[in-house]
């Protein structure tokens, strides 16, 4: 399969080795000739190249298993596919064997138009696996709601792409993607969803093995005025269930809290220094709303009457966490994880 041009590159290559053989010589080890030198790194190469072939044709005989085979027996006399395995021998991020085979497969049996494949190929070969890697993530991040490393909420674009966690290097990266047109500011693009559906087997496009889906729906809770550990205490401890807690100010919720977007309301810490007036419009809320309203421990300066709640047994909960579980199994989201 070798052409006259990839003879003459490959001899170009080793004139080049034996000219630096000498002074490569002198850095390893039990090797004082430079012609050792020259035979040592041209086994070495012979070896590197022989495995990403092998992974290469391995990826891509397991992606083929479920295509028409009368369909394949072309693959070989598109030029495409010449081009890309030998990008993926060349190609200095050895990391990225599978993502040339599951390219190859996509440009064969799926709908890419030309522009769209010659477009690939060049991208595939400008962007290192953690650049893949980060198209991935930003890939499912669209699809599902991941929870985010950092706080209680849904992973964000921004936050995927942030150069102040991604550093100075890898910042760099975000410039050759938005050059390629795979993302723009507000995140991955249409061109980068395609291109990452031809790079990677569907099934690593389900979930992401770095982070956490959030069940669904969530759950409100209301927070009081000031600093309250407790109540941080209950939104970590969900969170450590997969279930989200999104804050309400209890000064101002009924002006933003559509109560139908959640599964519960939560009632805790500490919400001293309300009037008499907002006393008795949580009092009407919670009656109204008995079936969707938990308490897990509040504190009011005057508790007005008639406060009502969703019955949840605690009787046998020693700990927050325990009660916490009680409420999640009482709401029937999945608690054993």
């Amino acid at each position: 399969m070798s052409t006259h041009k990839d003879k003459e590159a490959s001899s170009k290559f080793w004139k080049k080795i034996e000219r630096a053989a000498l002074p490569i010589a002198e850095l390893i080890p039990g090797i004082d000739k430079a012609a050792a030198a020259v035979k040592a790194l041209n086994e070495y190469y012979d070896e590197q190249k022989a495995e990403r072939i092998k992974r290469y044709s391995e990826a891509l005989l397991t992606w083929v298993e479920d295509v028409d085979f009368s369909t394949a027996k072309n693959l070989a006399e598109e030029i495409e596919y010449a081009d890309l395995l030998q990008a993926c021998i060349n190609d200095s991020d050895g990391s990225k064997a599978e993502a040339y085979a599951q390219l190859t497969i996509a440009m064969k049996f799926g709908s890419l138009e030309r522009d769209y494949r010659r477009h690939f190929i060049l991208s595939l070969k400008q962007l290192t696996y953690d650049d893949l890697a980060l198209l991935r993530l930003s890939y499912i991040a669209t699809k599902a709601d991941l929870i985010s490393k950092q706080g209680n909420g849904i992973l964000s674009t921004s936050e995927i792409f942030d150069r102040h966690r991604l550093g100075p290097i890898r910042s760099l990266s975000l410039n050759t993607l938005v050059q390629l047109g795979l993302t723009k500011p507000e995140g991955i693009s249409d061109l980068g969803k395609t291109f990452v559906e031809s790079v990677f087997p569907r099934e690593k496009l389900l979930s992401h093995e770095s982070f956490d889906v959030w069940q669904d729906p969530p759950l409100a809770i209301l927070t009081g005025e000031k600093k309250d550990s407790y109540n941080d205490s209950v939104i970590s401890h969900f969170k450590n269930l997969r279930i989200r807690c999104v804050q309400f100010p209890i000064t101002s919720y009924s002006k933003s809290l559509n109560i139908n977007d959640f599964k519960a309301v939560i009632f805790a810490g500490d919400y001293e220094g309300l009037t008499y007036g907002q006393h008795q419009e949580l009092s009407n809320f919670t009656n109204h709303n008995t079936y969707k309203c938990i308490n897990l421990g509040y504190r009011l300066s005057d508790s007005p009457s008639g406060m009502a709640f969703l019955h949840i047994d605690y009787e046998d909960c020693k700990a927050i966490k325990d009660k916490i579980r009680a409420v999640a199994r009482k709401l029937n989201y999945v608690i054993d994880i």
